[in-house]
């Protein structure tokens, strides 16, 4: 059996021919144009189907049937079809008799019948048939031909334009003003005549109107090719509420008996009419009047389309001029022949199949009232434009589905990763397992330090609770712990800033790649504080370990395996032409505070969000790193410049660092022209100390590796800070050797070479002796103090 969807419309126009005087007329006809699709989607194939109309006299099953016709081989070429309807049986003309509604139903093969297509006003053009006979049409103060001399009125002896709209002094159906234009023609077909004059079409007396060819009377003008009443015969629209021929008056008319046979011709032609009583259909058809007007195949067809996941059928040279509504992009769409376009050159909106966007986040800032829901996003790194579930609501919106899990192990065939899985990739939901292979549809290098944000969402649980938090390092979509320097062998994602509420060290990982969770471990990764995986019991939010085995927990509890959890990530909408440093910034009118920057330019970094200090010391300070506590910032004692932490939300009064050896690099760093700064931000007043680079380390080396000293974290010689004596380094006690397990969480500008001695001239964060403390010209300060660090 032939499944056939429900996209298919139906036009239809329809030519009615009343018997004439001399000749036998042609049969009745109704128009019909539609087009199949099939249920899979598309036309269906070429070829020959049997198709059956019947007209009801209503939409519903109760309608009572009042025709029916089968086509047994209908030719469909491109989805579409045309046939003619009432060849082999007769249309019933009582059915339009009264102007009731009537409908068409169309049934292809053993199908049900499609639903039904409610006529409109063409089709009653039949009801001109039961117009009352020409014996009503009255004529009261006319000018008959006998009052005047046969052959006086000649075409010399009338002035140009004599013959006007009010001269022609009648109110045909539909309309309120006498003589005004017809604004729809019928076909010459259906505008004829009948001997007796009984079309209330034309509405011509009997004594004039012998001809229903050509509607001229039989006593003036015998010629079809001169009055072409149809061309401006009145609407089927206004004849079908016609009730009789007698509404239609003639008072102080110039009958036609008033001219000889030479002169009406040329009175009656169109070229004199058009430009008084056709001048409105005329313009409406930008000045190309045929002679004969088909309306079913020149209105305008105008369709609908609710589904704008696919194009309703093929633009082709069949298709060329139709329109539909894509309600995706809020575009009407055109075709020309050979492709569909937006009608007025219009750009469809952002996240459309015409218009695919970067990511849920860009489609929510093109528009503030997009709503949640599937949208077309081409990333730089996918290979083709893919359709994404997003959310506009949670958390501010813009957030893209990654991952719907549906149980913590058994969602695929072993404990997989599934952020390189395809699973139902072409149809993202929240009721169905998903993913996609993300280290091909987005790369790593979409994810930025400070910038991307994950999210993890029990959308079935009362109040859809989530959890989101910023990266601050990215490792890989396939990254273990071993290649991003984290615990063993299991799946590590990402370092995470703590989520909201939440303190310590936060970790993106998972039990599900290799070693001991291989086969016993989860199919998802999830937040947590252990670094080696996620582990339910620290904390956790996602699908983890138990300790023998993979379930889902939430902040530390089970939650069991039966739980949807729905994993997202929302990429930011990343500024253009963002200044290259603060010292731009200020000179363009930056004031102090956050903003973005692009340390390379059009290069391929990515822009970043930083604090810069436009008041310090001539402006132009950019933060590298804010810390509150000389030891325990961090987890162990660690180099901040590489080590991001709340990175996308700089501040001098919160923690806060990025790695800048990923962010700006060693070249950046500029012997003799690169200065830092050292302040201590608790003082009052603010204090701080400032220096040139001389010699320049790098971001994570040690004195050893930059001929110094031993192996602690040595960033650089510097020049004698103003007012100070003998020769000057930045560095640090943290990296390696003793500094390693009491040592430090930052550096600090001192005298000592090897490392940051609080004794010699230590200013920031320096070693005790013992451990680590603020210090500031040589004096401890404790460790409840606020020290930033910054670079111009």
């Amino acid at each position: 059996m032939l499944r056939c969807n429900a996209v298919v419309w139906f036009s239809a126009a329809c030519a009615l021919c009343l018997p004439a005087a001399a000749r036998a007329a042609p049969p009745a006809g109704l128009d019909a144009h539609g087009a199949l699709g099939s249920a899979g989607g598309g036309p269906v194939a070429d070829g020959v189907y049997p198709l059956t109309f019947r007209l009801y006299d209503g939409e519903g099953p109760q309608a009572k049937q009042l025709w029916e016709e089968i086509l047994v081989a209908v030719p469909v070429k491109a989805g579409t079809f045309a046939v003619v309807l009432g060849q082999k049986v007769a249309l019933p003309v009582a059915a339009f008799a009264d102007g009731s509604a009537a409908w068409i139903g169309v049934t292809v093969a053993g199908d049900p019948e499609l639903a039904r297509v409610g006529l409109r006003a063409v089709p009653y053009a039949l009801r001109a048939a039961g117009a009352a006979s020409a014996a009503d049409l009255q004529c009261s103060g006319c000018v008959e031909a006998g009052e005047l001399a046969a052959g006086s009125v000649t075409s010399e002896k009338l002035a140009g334009g004599a013959v006007q709209a009010k001269h022609v002094d009648f109110s045909y159906a539909g309309s309120d003003s006498k003589g005004g234009p017809a604004n729809h023609a019928l076909t010459a077909d259906a505008a004829k005549v009948s001997e007796s004059a009984k079309s209330a079409d034309t509405a011509k007396s009997a004594e004039t109107a012998k001809s229903a060819e050509t509607a001229k009377s039989a006593e003036t003008a015998k010629s079809a090719e001169t009055a072409k009443i149809a061309e401006f015969a009145a609407s089927a629209d206004e004849a079908k509420t016609s009730k009789s021929a007698q509404s239609l008056k003639c008072t102080d008319c110039v009958t036609a008996a008033m001219f000889d046979a030479n002169v009406a011709a040329d009175l009656v032609a169109i070229k004199k009419l058009a430009p008084i009583a056709l001048s409105g259909l005329a313009k409406d058809l930008g000045g190309a009047l045929a002679g004969n007007l088909d309306f079913a195949a020149n209105q305008a067809l105008l369709f609908r389309v609710q589904n704008a996941k696919a194009e309703p059928i093929k633009c082709d040279a069949a298709a060329a001029g139709m329109v539909w509504f894509d309600t995706a992009a809020g575009l009407f769409m055109g075709c020309d022949g050979k492709a569909w376009g937006p009608l007025g050159g219009g750009k469809p909106a952002l996240g459309t199949a015409q218009n695919p966007a970067l990511s849920c986040a860009h489609v929510l800032a093109a528009d503030a009232g997009a709503k949640t829901g599937p949208y077309w996003i081409q990333t730089p790194a996918a290979p083709a434009p893919f359709v994404a579930l997003c959310d506009m609501e949670t958390a501010g919106g813009g957030w893209m589905l990654l991952l719907t899990l549906l149980h913590p192990r058994d969602q695929y065939a072993g404990s997989v990763n599934p952020f390189l899985h395809d699973l139902n990739a072409g149809s993202p939901s929240l009721k169905a397992g998903y993913s996609r292979d993300w280290s091909r549809d987005l790369g790593n290098g979409a994810v930025s330090d400070g910038l991307t944000e994950f999210l993890i969402q029990r959308p079935n649980a009362l109040g859809k609770p989530a959890i989101a938090a910023t990266v601050a390092q990215w490792c890989s979509w396939k990254g273990t712990g071993a290649t991003c320097g984290a615990g063993t062998n299991h799946g590590f994602l990402a370092r995470i800033d703590a989520p909201p509420g939440k303190t310590g060290s936060w970790y993106f990982n998972q039990c599900s790649l290799d070693g001991s969770c291989l086969t016993t471990g989860t199919d998802g990764p999830g937040f947590n504080t252990n670094a080696d995986h996620c582990n339910g019991p620290n904390a956790a939010f996602g699908a983890c370990w138990t300790g023998s085995t993979g379930t889902m927990y939430w902040d530390g509890q089970t939650v069991g395996d039966s739980e949807v959890l729905a994993y997202w990530v929302r990429q930011p909408v990343l500024p253009t032409n963002a200044p290259v440093s603060c010292q731009q910034a200020l000179s363009a009118g930056g004031k102090t505070g956050v903003t973005w920057l692009d340390l390379d330019g059009s290069g391929p970094g990515v822009p970043f969000r930083a604090w810069c200090d436009q008041g310090t010391d001539g402006g132009g300070w950019m933060l590298l790193a804010t810390i509150t506590h000389p030891q325990n910032q961090y987890a162990g004692s660690v180099n901040p410049f590489v080590m991001p932490l709340n990175a996308g939300a700089p501040a001098p009064d919160a923690a806060y660092s990025r790695n800048w050896l990923k962010t700006i690099g060693d070249g950046a760093v500029v012997n003799g022209k690169t200065s830092f700064l050292v302040a201590h931000e608790s003082a009052a007043p603010r204090k701080t100390l400032s220096a040139t680079i001389s010699t320049w380390c790098g971001w994570d080396k040690t004195a050893g590796q930059c001929g110094a000293g031993g192996g602690h974290g040595y960033y650089g010689k510097i020049a004698t800070p103003g007012g100070k004596a003998g020769s000057w380094h930045f560095n640090a006690c943290s990296k390696e050797g003793g500094c390693l397990s009491t040592g430090t969480d930052g550096p600090g500008f001192g005298t000592h070479g090897d490392y940051c001695a609080g004794d010699q001239q230590g200013h920031g964060i320096c070693w005790t002796g013992s451990d680590g403390n603020f210090y500031w010209s040589a004096g401890a300060l404790g460790k409840a103090q606020v020290f930033t660090y910054w670079m111009r």
